[in-house]
């Protein structure tokens, strides 16, 4: 239903009336009728019990919301207003006469009770735009424009170009798995993207995944991150909760700068479940400086930045006779009291004897809030798998 307003000013002359049920074409024109006077039309769509949050041109008291709607066809700039439904003693209503609509404050738009708001019918009613995108309505000739969000084009934001699993969130792909993405060299690839619970927990693309135990072809995981070769042909070894125990890598770790990431997360699973949580500030960082204390957003590990630290780096301490890398060190002066939060031991055996009851390639981390002996078996947890996510 749309309530449509004319109002015809014609020197002292001034007329207003309501043609209502109009299923007409909306607009609104402006016709010059002499030097004196204009002849205006408006289309309203009524929102019963809602609002929109945003300032006003002004607050009229009115004795119907038709007056309303003409004194907002009167108001030079008003696109929208809102009605209180419930009138004052006096049986007149507050009228707020708005200088935006809720095509362009859509999060400001909401539900109140005992309020209307009407806006100019528009293409936007109809929401054409496609994949979350902003529709932006041209009143004087009822047409529109779509604002696409990145990973988005077309004239409605139709076609998926994706180049993150942000991108794919902020479109409205909510769900955790697996989907397909366009990198930066432009290939077309399979990735898991991790939603967690939604907004700051979302848009994670993992680009690495490291499993505990697992031979790799005479090398360790952090030979794999560091080189460039690839290992994202196989997309059983996507999903984080598959029984699948295969090491990853794709492009995107070789495309750095190119997919240019804010954060990264590096997380640590047991039982299918994430035990250990980094989140790490990204922003103008390589492949390997992104794994530095200085970096370091969020970690579970209260005393990581007031402890020393010998070691916080992804090549870590390599030498004949051991290989720790994405090694995080505290005290560093001897088998017995080495301690830290998190190695991945990559040679077995290796210089400790703490370390030869692991398996090749396995992540040792702290399980408690604090920095752990690696002697101390009773302290410390070997994970099942270590996976890297940027956004």
């Amino acid at each position: 239903m749309h309530f449509s307003v004319f109002k015809f000013t014609m020197n002292t002359l001034h007329l207003s009336f309501i043609l209502h049920l109009l299923h007409a074409v909306a607009f609104e024109e402006v016709f010059p009728a002499s030097n004196s006077g204009v002849i205006s039309f408006g289309n309203f769509f009524p929102h019963k019990d809602h609002k929109l949050v945003a300032a006003t041109l002004k607050d009229e008291r009115v004795e119907s919301s038709d007056e309303c709607l003409v004194r907002c066809v009167q108001a030079h700039g008003c696109l929208s207003v809102n009605v209180n439904t419930t009138g004052d003693d006096q049986g007149l209503y507050v009228c707020e006469l708005l200088a935006s609509d809720k095509y362009e404050n859509q999060s400001s738009f909401i539900p109140s009770k005992g309020i209307e708001h009407y806006s100019i019918a528009n293409p936007c009613e109809k929401k054409p735009c496609k994949h979350r995108g902003k529709c932006v309505p041209f009143y004087t000739n009822y047409t529109y424009k779509c604002k696409c969000l990145e990973g988005t084009l077309g004239q409605d934001c139709q076609i998926p170009d994706f180049r993150s699993c942000a991108q794919r969130f902020a479109a409205g792909y909510t769900n955790s798995g697996i989907y397909e993405i366009i990198t930066p060299d432009t290939s077309k690839i399979d990735v898991y993207c991790d939603h967690g619970n939604g907004e700051d927990d979302s848009g994670w693309t993992m680009v690495f995944k490291a499993v505990s135990g697992v031979p790799l072809q005479q090398q360790g995981p952090s030979v794999l991150w560091l080189s460039n070769s690839l290992l994202e042909s196989s997309s059983s070894a996507l999903p984080i909760n598959s029984s699948s125990r295969q090491h990853y890598k794709n492009r995107i770790v070789e495309h750095w700068q190119a997919f240019n990431p804010t954060q990264v997360r590096l997380s640590l699973y047991k039982n299918k479940t994430e035990v250990v949580r980094l989140v790490f500030n990204a922003k103008g960082s390589t492949k390997t400086n992104w794994f530095s204390r200085d970096r370091l957003l969020t970690s579970p590990w209260t005393d990581i930045h007031s402890q020393p630290v010998k070691y916080f780096s992804i090549a870590g301490h390599i030498w004949d006779h051991g290989r720790r890398t994405f090694f995080i060190n505290s005290e560093y002066s001897g088998c017995p009291t080495d301690s830290g939060w998190m190695i991945l031991v990559e040679l077995i055996p290796g210089a400790c004897t703490w370390e030869n009851h692991l398996q090749h390639f396995s992540v040792l981390y702290s399980p408690t809030n604090s920095r752990v002996q690696w002697s101390n078996k009773d302290a410390t947890s070997v994970a099942d798998m270590m996976a890297i996510y940027t956004r």
